[in-house]
């Protein structure tokens, strides 16, 4: 189940004409003021995926991979650029979500093509990467590397217009029960948005069909996607399955 967004503005003229365009272009209904509804809001410096009527919203925050490099590259050496391999200069991130490993991946050197699918979460997506180009040395880092589509991954992978050294899936799973906590808040609100990823298997087997390389990001615990994967790049919390075709 996926919960219904609503959109909504605070501010002047040009937040509620933004609002109404997003509105249509995301198929949301328009609201103006406070509701209690899973609210997509348009403010003066951007987009914010808010839950009830007040507090404070999420949006994709890229600030976190800057850590004390001046000019925010990254190493392949850590554990998902060793996952990628060698030969790969070309990745789909094909379930691309707020686009934190898309743009780590970029930062990386890889030319990354973002794909999500739900427009209210690709329009966060967009929205994040406009204000974090306004860094002129993230802007540089990233150059013209990242794009992000609108689209079902299956299907733009189908049209052979996109054909990736490598296709990367991290799939919505539903929340281990636990009564000790909740999951974060951006990947909770973002669950609700867009539910959970059934048909992961679907995407795994497009991949596999049109890219030499597909990598899995799973939770350290959690069964591989499909069996079989050619090797295995582990952290303490999460693991990449990477598959290769010969």
């Amino acid at each position: 189940m996926t919960a219904p967004v609503i959109v909504t503005w605070e501010g002047g003229a040009a937040a509620a004409a933004r609002a109404a365009s997003l509105a249509d272009a995301c198929g949301c209904p328009l609201h103006e003021g406070d509701t209690d509804a899973l609210r997509l809001v348009v403010t003066d410096d951007g987009l914010e995926l808010r839950e009830g009527a007040s507090g404070a919203g999420v949006r994709p925050d890229f600030a976190s991979l800057r850590g004390s490099r001046r000019d925010w590259r990254q190493s392949r050496r850590q554990p998902l650029g060793r996952a990628l391999g060698r030969g790969t200069e070309t990745v789909l991130d094909a379930t691309a979500g707020l686009g934190r490993d898309a743009v780590l991946m970029t930062l990386m050197g890889y030319a990354v093509t973002a794909v999500e699918r739900h427009p209210v979460v690709a329009a966060l997506l967009e929205d994040g990467l406009a204000r974090a180009r306004h860094d002129a040395t993230f802007a540089a880092a990233i150059g013209d590397r990242l794009r992000v589509a609108c689209a079902d991954a299956r299907e733009l992978l189908a049209t052979g217009a996109i054909q990736p050294d490598a296709v990367y899936l991290d799939p919505m799973f539903p929340p281990k029960r636990r009564a000790s906590a909740l999951a974060p808040k951006a990947i909770r609100l973002v669950r609700a948005v867009v539910g959970v990823d059934p048909d992961a298997g679907a995407h795994f087997d497009a991949a596999r069909e049109r890219a030499r390389r597909v990598v899995v990001k799973r939770h350290a615990s959690s069964p591989p996607l499909a069996p079989g994967p050619t090797f295995v790049v582990e952290t303490a919390l999460v693991r990449y399955d990477v598959y290769v075709s010969a």
